[in-house]
């Protein structure tokens, strides 16, 4: 040892100096970071701490306990049994110590620990020592915690739609399935233990509980989202539990795909049983309104005609009454009392037809530009005649917006106006006045308002004004009418996007508005035509040439009447047959001018009446004319559509009926016509 310059002295000394330089170089290590290494002496029953993780929580050194029993002080107390537990465990078991806690810091808060230890033993395999590590996992809790609240609060969400969502992996065909799937479907967790491993299914097995016939539709729309990446949206029903029919509605899209192809759907279930049978239940609401309505439009049509055909004779004799030069002056007064109440009475039956359409919906409007100055004139001149013989005043302003256009339909509008006006005739005081006036109410609006002063209306009855046979007052009067005017005048102004109403001063007087909006020329193609007035009285031909006229229809006094009616017309000549075969072969046999064709014929309708004609070579140039007692908007629609030349309705309005005969003539002869001087 000499000869090589060491003595064991000097060996000493390195080996001290070594031992002392790997303890100094443990302690900077275990010093260097925020991990904490601890022991736990059983010895001496004494902690030791080495590391900062206690400096990291604001206490000093000194501040460190080492009494075994002191730390417990420092555990939240709800994991302090758990970590006593833990470390007698390891001592006297010598297991391996590994476990999460809460530490408190000096600040009070606590911190999550991860604590790994174990025991060591001595030469006679007694317990000295607990030593490990302490890792502050506050932050990886953190993380963790709000992952578990991100999950709580979709659940949350989830649970609020009551829908169930799942997953299908379309390698192994399996799809996941949350609870919510199954309740739908009136299965519970204990149903399907032992069935399906935990909430899994595979896709096979749900289209197994699907109806075969709602099947395809889906399977579809799964082919379209994985070759074409088009998410599913699809309706469909599935035997549930005890057989139950459940309708749900399946959205879900592709979530994950892997060189090109779809690997996962993801999507969602939602429970839409309860909204199939509201839908099925208004389908049949639904259902039964129109079966209701095509019945109400059905009695209708057959009331129109059961009274119009009578009326034809009550109307169409007291004309022919009217017209005799010998009938006295009091037969003429008879006369004019039957035409009156005959009159009243169709009147009444229009009304309520008017009434019936407007509600069913089945009244077309044709809305266009109206000069108002139009209307007003036509409405004035119309209601004249009434207001002489009720001894009422009609006056008019109008001139400040004489050429101003409205959005209306012309005809309605003048049914609407109309209606006004001849309540305040008819409701007035004798001497009374009726001013029909027009004015601006805005930049886009005219109002049309009908002011009388007749006996007001009490402000209680202001309500039912507007409800169908409710005629206030005038059930105490002698006055005629249906109640129904306001009811239909009200429903025709809203068909126009107009409104309607009123002011009444009881004692004084009523006030009845129309608000129209205002249609300038460049939002309309054209001004409404003004219709030619056909004045009743004024009924002669536009043609001295022969006509004949071939009456197909089954009632023997309808004939008679109009029969009656056109022997004042030397030029005109009337052929009938009762029944339609006899007047086919009539037709083609006699060729004549004008043919007028019943539609409610024996064995065959009207309608196909007319096929026939418009088939034969014989006939299909003559223009052939409706003269019908259905009188709904609907079937006079049907017969124009059909391919008559007019369309005219019983009773017969004989100012309607010439002007009739003039066209229908003068179109098929001209250029070859006599004209009327």
């Amino acid at each position: 040892m000499a000869e090589s310059g060491w003595s064991l002295k000097d060996i000493e000394l390195n080996g001290e100096l070594e031992y002392s330089q790997a303890l100094t170089r443990l302690r900077r290590m275990m010093e260097g970071g925020e991990r904490g290494f601890w022991e736990w002496d059983l010895v001496a029953n004494k902690m030791y701490w080495f590391g900062s993780l206690w400096q990291t929580m604001g206490y000093s050194n000194e501040e460190r306990p080492d009494d075994p029993e002191a730390i417990f002080d420092y555990y939240h107390p709800d994991d302090r049994e758990r970590v006593r537990e833990a470390l007698r465990d390891a001592a006297i078991n010598f297991s391996i110590l590994e476990l999460r806690y809460r530490v408190r810091a000096k600040n009070g808060e606590y911190w999550w620990i991860q604590a790994y230890g174990q025991s060591y033993r001595d030469s006679e395999n007694r317990t000295i020592c607990v030593s490990g590590s302490n890792i502050d996992i506050s932050e990886v809790k953190r993380k963790e915690q709000e992952v578990i609240e991100a999950k709580l609060k979709f659940d949350r969400i989830i649970a609020g739609t009551n829908d169930g969502i799942w997953e299908w992996n379309l390698e192994t065909d399996e799809v996941e399935f949350s609870a919510v799937c199954w309740e739908q479907l009136g299965y519970f967790k204990e149903d399907f233990d032992g069935l399906i491993e935990g909430d899994r299914a595979t896709h096979s097995d749900w289209l197994r509980c699907m109806v075969e016939e709602d099947a395809e539709a889906y399977i579809n729309q799964v082919r379209d989202l994985i070759h074409k990446r088009t998410p599913i949206d699809v309706e469909y029903r599935v035997r549930g539990k005890d057989g139950l029919l459940v309708w749900l509605r399946s959205r879900a899209q592709a979530t994950l795909i892997k060189n090109g192809r779809v690997v996962t759907i993801s999507g969602s279930n939602m429970n839409i049983t309860e909204l199939k049978k509201t839908q099925a239940a208004l389908i049949e609401t639904k259902d039964s309104a129109e079966k209701a309505n095509q019945a109400k439009s059905e009695f209708l049509s057959s009331m129109s005609h059961e009274l119009r055909t009578p009326l034809n004779a009550i109307l169409g004799y007291a004309q022919l009454l009217d017209y005799d030069e010998h009938a006295s002056c009091e037969q003429k007064e008879n006369v004019g009392e039957i035409r009156k109440a005959g009159s009243h009475l169709l009147q009444l039956i229009n009304d309520i037809l008017d009434l019936a359409q407007v509600e069913a919906g089945k009244m077309n409007m044709s809305i266009e530009a109206v000069v108002t100055n139009r209307v007003i004139d036509d409405c004035f001149t119309l209601m004249q005649p009434l207001a002489r013989a009720e001894n009422i005043d009609l006056y008019r302003h109008s001139d400040e917006l004489g050429d101003v256009p409205i959005s209306a339909d012309n005809t309605r509008l003048k049914q609407a106006i109309i209606n006004l006006m001849s309540n305040g005739i008819k409701y007035n005081r004798p001497g009374g006045s009726v001013m029909l006036s027009v004015k601006r109410i805005s930049n886009n609006r005219i109002r049309i308002s009908v002011i009388d002063t007749g006996h007001g209306i009490a402000e209680e009855k202001h309500k039912a004004v507007f409800e169908a046979f409710n005629r206030l007052n005038a059930g105490q009067s002698q006055i005629q009418g249906s109640g129904v005017g306001l009811a239909v005048t009200k429903k025709l102004v809203e068909m126009m996007h107009g409104e309607i109403g009123f002011d009444s001063e009881l004692g004084v007087g009523t006030t009845f508005w129309i608000d129209l909006p205002i249609m300038t020329l460049g939002n309309s193609d054209k001004l409404a035509e003004e219709e030619p007035d056909v004045d009743p009285l004024s009924l002669a031909l536009a043609f001295e040439d022969e006509c004949s006229i071939l009456y197909i229809e089954d009632n023997p006094i309808n004939i008679k009447v109009l029969s009656g009616l056109i022997k004042h017309y030397s030029n005109l000549t009337l052929s009938s047959a009762l029944e339609p075969m006899q007047g086919l072969y009539k037709a083609r046999t006699e060729k004549p001018d004008i043919i007028l064709l019943d539609i409610n014929l024996p064995h065959m309708s009207g309608f196909e009446v007319y096929k026939v004609l418009s088939r034969d070579e014989c006939t299909k140039d003559i223009p052939v004319v409706a003269l019908s007692a259905n009188a709904m908007s609907f079937e006079i629609e049907k017969g124009l559509q059909t391919g008559f030349q007019a369309y005219l309705t019983k009773p017969i309005d004989m100012g309607k009926f010439v002007s009739t005969v003039n066209t229908c003539f003068l179109e098929a002869k001209k250029p070859s016509i006599t004209p009327s001087l």
